[in-house]
């Protein structure tokens, strides 16, 4: 049997954390052109919970089966999907990593070339994913803090998406940088906004992608937040949630001091303090 490939890479991050910032930039950096990609084109990259392809690898309709039954086959899917791919493939994920109910991992190790974890102060995801669902804050948070969290789980619909594990942000986070064994880069939010330089060529030097620092800068200017919302109030954007205006509303940090309630503060704390804490969210002191 021949040996698994490793070619796949996870772009995985909990919701609202600047996945779709990176696989923009990511498609930039691959189009070997001075222009902008069209951020309805991103052709780079494909999403882990995609029922249409899970179908195709399947041979059947994923909506015969039940959840459990989708992740039972789910690594078999990423195999062949695997198997079949030329090339490095990228793959975006708002999944947790997590065992399936066999006790075989969603995400199999033999055909992953490593991990690019996005990660954002949970502050400030509770404001942008409160937006992007036409939620309140306080729901969101309750969302944010729950272990059981799932996504696309409401039964009265079939959604594009298959069903998918979420569990709370510490619990996310944990999943990929700790539990998953598997060869893992973590890019700060806060740093792409800060230091997009420093923080992008990082993560392509992980990937062993040979390219001009004069090419990175190049796939940062066109993947800037003033040039994504141009495009999406210009032609719209096809990932932008039906509830929300904008899919590329502010790309700030701190947003969460203007806008949280000091209990919705205390709250997110609360649950969520030791990882905030190891990831530079919290003061030495808190």
């Amino acid at each position: 049997m021949p040996e698994a490939k490793k070619n796949i890479v996870w772009l995985a991050s909990y919701p609202k954390s600047g996945n779709t910032w990176f696989r923009i930039f990511l498609s930039n950096l691959f189009s070997d052109s001075p222009q902008a990609v069209n951020i309805n084109e991103l052709t780079e990259t494909t999403m882990s919970s995609n029922r249409s392809i899970i179908d195709s690898y399947l041979g059947m309709h994923s909506s015969e089966l039940t959840a459990k039954e989708i992740d039972k086959l789910r690594p078999q899917v990423f195999k062949r999907f695997s198997d079949e791919k030329e090339g490095t493939a990228y793959v975006k994920t708002h999944e947790a990593w997590t065992l399936n109910s066999i006790g075989n991992p969603i995400f199999p190790k033999e055909i992953t070339k490593g991990v690019i974890y996005i990660i954002r102060n949970p502050l400030d995801i509770v404001i942008s994913y409160s937006y992007h669902n036409n939620e309140s804050i306080d729901k969101t948070i309750s969302i944010l803090n729950n272990d059981f969290s799932k996504l696309c789980e409401k039964k009265e619909k079939l959604n594009i998406q298959t069903q998918q594990i979420l569990t709370s942000w510490s619990s996310h986070v944990r999943s990929w940088t700790d539990d998953s064994n598997l060869p893992v880069h973590i890019i700060r939010y806060e740093d792409m906004l800060d230091h997009p330089l420093k923080s992008f060529k990082r993560a392509v030097d992980f990937l062993n992608l040979k390219y001009e620092e004069s090419e990175i800068i190049n796939a940062i200017n066109n993947s800037s937040f003033d040039t994504l919302k141009e495009m999406e109030t210009s032609d719209g954007f096809k990932e932008r949630g039906i509830y929300s205006e904008a899919f590329f509303r502010k790309g700030e940090s701190n947003e969460w001091e203007s806008e949280l309630l000091e209990t919705q503060i205390n709250e997110i704390v609360k649950y969520q303090h030791k990882i905030m804490k190891r990831f530079g969210y919290l003061k030495e002191s808190e």
